[in-house]
């Protein structure tokens, strides 16, 4: 009978090898990088030449879904997963005899200072013209950046910081002519918006000309 201190040191040594063996255990190996887009789009590959489950790590993105499946028969394939925020890609195969297979993912990272526009309501007419073709981020008076959103809502900033908000009104179809009110300063603006969608050109309630490109 081993006395108390060496039984005490033996469990602790048994927990410690259980520990590492499933820590090793459940570590895959990083995937292949295989190109990437900048700082926001990255490519990774998963090559497998044996039977069973083969799996990778892409490490932590926004987003990342399959692209390409590359193989030599019916009886495998690939998905995309995340587990505790670490993204995986990982091979099948369920034949009995090797084959070769490859599967491709692309990750996306968030992108800074992104707005989110909308993709459409279930409410909405279809056919109608609603306004919507204004929506987006504009480069406007005075090195300010407006930011006009589907909710009827808009935002003003300068040099990323919020100077202003306010709500924003479709009041001629035919003109193609928009109202912004502002929350600060009692400022109302009446903008037209040229045909390709790209240039708004007005005036506000003091008179004074307003001209927006978009970004």
């Amino acid at each position: 009978m081993l006395p108390l201190n060496l039984t005490r040191i033996s469990s602790v040594f048994l927990i410690l090898a259980i520990h590492v063996m499933y820590a090793s255990a459940g570590q895959a190996a990083q995937c292949k990088q295989i190109g990437n887009g900048g700082k926001y789009y990255f490519w990774y590959s998963n090559t497998s030449t044996e039977k069973g489950k083969k799996e990778c790590s892409m490490g932590r993105h926004t987003f990342c879904a399959l692209s390409t499946v590359q193989m030599s028969d019916v009886r495998g394939w690939c998905y995309v997963g995340r587990n505790m925020g670490d993204w995986k890609l990982v091979t099948v195969n369920d034949r009995n005899v090797p084959l070769s297979q490859t599967c491709g993912a692309i990750c996306i990272d968030k992108m800074p200072n992104t707005v989110d526009i909308g993709m459409g309501r279930d409410n909405e007419v279809p056919g109608k013209d609603n306004g919507y073709a204004i929506l987006g981020q504009w480069l406007w008076v005075d090195g300010q950046q407006l930011r006009i959103y589907r909710d009827k809502t808009l935002a003003v900033f300068k040099n990323g910081k919020k100077i202003n908000q306010g709500t924003w009104e479709y009041v001629d179809a035919v003109k193609r002519q928009y109202v912004f009110h502002h929350q600060k300063g009692g400022w109302i603006d009446t903008v037209t918006l040229s045909d390709d969608g790209r240039v708004l050109d007005g005036r506000n309630n003091h008179g004074f000309r307003l001209h927006g490109e978009r970004m």
